[in-house]
């Protein structure tokens, strides 16, 4: 079995024990498991669980993603310290996991940094199948954020591939 494939059975394993379809719970329970890794694995997860923990603000479309929190001079992960190695990375694990959550934020994450045309549009997508799977009436609010992500991303990309300003 590749690297990968190893890194995603691990983390849909975590994730499978997540109390509700959103990056908090995933987070969480990626926690869980990330002490027990070692190397690339290791440091695989960890990527990902900061880009979990990143607070989306839908009221700064351009910029959606700040620390999820700040204090006495010091944060959480932040958007700018990810490498080209990490988003080589998060685009691994894009391109084997199946959960719409992880995916949609992932996209996001890759779209906001470097603006490829693609993620943005696959964000938007999987902002909308994650939402769907969200919609009831008892946690209604992950639905209205899912969809509120979609549609801050449909706002800032243009048909023909360009961010538009």
């Amino acid at each position: 079995m590749s690297f990968i494939n190893e890194v995603i059975k691990k983390i849909e394993g975590a994730i499978g024990k997540a109390e509700s379809y959103d990056c908090f719970s995933y987070r969480q329970e990626l926690q869980n498991i990330v002490n027990n890794l070692e190397g690339e694995q290791k440091k695989s997860v960890q990527i990902l669980i900061n880009v979990l923990s990143y607070h989306m603000d839908l009221k700064h479309p351009k910029q959606p993603f700040e620390p999820y929190a700040v204090f006495d001079g010091k944060r959480t992960a932040a958007l700018c310290e990810l490498s080209d190695n990490d988003i080589k990375i998060l685009g691994n694990i894009y391109s084997e996991i199946d959960d719409y959550e992880i995916k949609a934020r992932i996209a996001d994450v890759i779209w906001s940094r470097d603006k490829q045309y693609k993620l943005g549009q696959a964000a938007i997508e999987m902002y909308l199948l994650s939402a769907n799977r969200l919609e009831d009436w008892e946690k209604w609010t992950n639905y209205h954020n899912s969809f509120n992500a979609a549609n801050k991303g449909s706002f800032f990309i243009h048909i023909k591939g360009t961010c538009v300003p």
